[in-house]
């Protein structure tokens, strides 16, 4: 998918908000892939009925990469990374340890914002959320679940175009891992310690 020059403006200015220079790149990241894929995924699967603002998009970036789309009953969590180094797919920890953020899917998007190209993005592809915690592995140094790109799934217009809950229920994980407000809190101040 092309990134357009009009969109990439956009979302330059919309990233000088931000507090610190990390922050700003992880907004213009996510703004960009927010930006090109939703009209991409609409225009393709001839959906509107994405649910997520822009509003609280926009104050999450400070602290987390990562967007999420809700299909239904399913959510979908769009992770872009500049990374050329396409092994490994890495998923930062809130959106698979808080409760409330769990996504049932997570996709690996990669961006080349590279000047002497067209910027562009790409799906690498998706892994459910059984199969991150069944397959990939926690880092605690940098507070991200990692998983071999050999056991992303390529073809994303299954979960797109005919989304479904991952068959593991939710409501388990919730009663089993519930994590407080406090615990929740501390998960956002220790990542933005890190980015800052």
């Amino acid at each position: 998918m092309k990134i357009t020059e009009e969109i990439q403006q956009k979302s330059w200015q919309r990233s000088q908000l931000y507090s610190n220079p990390t922050s700003r790149c992880q907004a213009h990241l996510n703004d960009l892939c927010w930006q090109t894929f939703i009209p991409w995924f609409e225009e393709d699967s001839d959906r509107s009925n994405l649910i997520q603002t822009e509003t609280s998009l926009l104050d999450l970036w400070q602290f987390v990469n990562g967007s999420v789309i809700n299909l239904g009953q399913t959510k979908i969590a769009l992770i872009p990374s500049e990374t050329t180094d396409i092994e490994e797919f890495d998923i930062p920890q809130e959106w698979v340890d808080i409760p409330q953020w769990q996504a049932d899917y997570y996709i690996a998007i990669q961006v080349n914002l590279d000047l002497s190209d067209e910027a562009w993005m790409r799906v690498r592809g998706y892994v459910s959320y059984q199969q991150l915690k069944d397959r990939g592995v926690y880092e605690p140094s940098d507070r991200s679940y990692y998983i071999s790109q050999e056991y992303l799934e390529s073809d994303i217009t299954e979960i797109l175009l005919s989304p479904q809950p991952v068959a593991q229920t939710k409501q388990e994980l919730v009663t089993t891992t519930e994590l407080s407000l406090a615990t929740a809190d501390r998960l956002l101040d220790s990542r933005n310690t890190v980015n800052n």
